[in-house]
């Protein structure tokens, strides 16, 4: 193990570190961006807080999910990230897409949370948009960690 570590230079390891720390930050500005949606609802003030949350739970369900898969995905791509010590270019090409696809994320979240009950049936894709985000990740991910 010791011979490996010697065998990465500075740079390289640098190089690393900022990668690492450049997915960490797009996590955590994606699981930022999932609050957006609630940022805009308003009470009227003749609404109780209880009544607010039942009118606007679809939103408040899709961000709370959301940040749960997004934690576990980090979570997951974090542990991969540990077991390496420097990265290739398709290490870095597939890190990017997958990156691209969590900054995505909170607009099909969005889309979903803003349907209510009625409109799950005619939502012409907005459900399959959402599921097909997170199936993308998920399989990017794994392309990660298979090359890892």
């Amino acid at each position: 193990m010791d011979g490996e570590q010697n065998s990465i230079s500075p740079v390289q390891r640098r190089s690393f570190d900022r990668l690492i720390n450049f997915t960490d930050a797009v996590v955590a500005i994606a699981i930022t961006l999932q609050l957006l949606p609630l940022v805009d609802i308003k009470s009227t003030g003749e609404d109780s807080i209880w009544q607010l949350i039942g009118e606007n739970s679809s939103q408040i369900f899709a961000f709370w999910l959301s940040f749960l898969i997004l934690s576990l995905l980090w979570l997951k791509h974090n542990q991969v990230f540990n077991s390496m010590r420097t990265f290739d270019g398709t290490i870095f090409w597939l890190n990017s897409l997958w990156m691209a696809l969590i900054v995505f994320l909170p607009w099909p979240t969005a889309l979903y949370g803003s349907l209510n009950d009625g409109q799950m049936n005619a939502s012409k894709g907005v459900g399959l948009l959402y599921r097909w985000t997170l199936a993308l990740i998920s399989g990017i991910g794994w392309l990660i960690a298979i090359h890892a």
